[in-house]
């Protein structure tokens, strides 16, 4: 004898669109935008000391920071060495985006003499000379 079937036909597409949401929604926190559940955004500052030089170079008019560009002197960055002109331009990014009050960290770096881009510095993508 054939019974009739009590099943009910699997809804798929209900299916399909939960697992669109959460591969998205796993996908948005994995590339930093949602961040990682519980954590805040962290808040970079420099120290006095750090501070020093940067503001050291500004009132005496060499170091120019428009928004998060850097306008810096040739002889300070040509006279650098490969290590100390990426902490330099990494300190330029806190220092900038601090001043400027948001979370973002970045700053481009030029030559203050020619205007030509140098190197840029970036929490997330890190450190490129050109």
């Amino acid at each position: 004898m054939n019974y009739p079937s009590t099943k009910k036909p699997v809804n798929w597409a209900k299916w399909i669109v939960i697992g669109l949401l959460a591969f998205f929604g796993i996908g948005y926190m994995m590339c930093g935008r949602g961040g990682d559940p519980g954590s805040e955004s962290k808040h970079l500052t420099l120290t006095a000391e750090e501070q020093k030089p940067i503001e050291n170079l500004i009132e005496a008019g060499s170091l120019i920071i428009k928004y998060k560009d850097a306008y810096v002197p040739p002889l300070v960055w040509y006279n650098s060495d490969a290590q100390g002109k990426e902490n330099f331009a990494a300190k330029l990014a806190i220092y900038a985006t601090n001043k400027v009050g948001d979370d973002l960290y970045y700053c481009n770096i030029y030559d203050g003499m020619s205007g030509k881009k140098i190197a840029k510095w970036s929490k997330s993508w890190g450190y490129k000379v050109y």
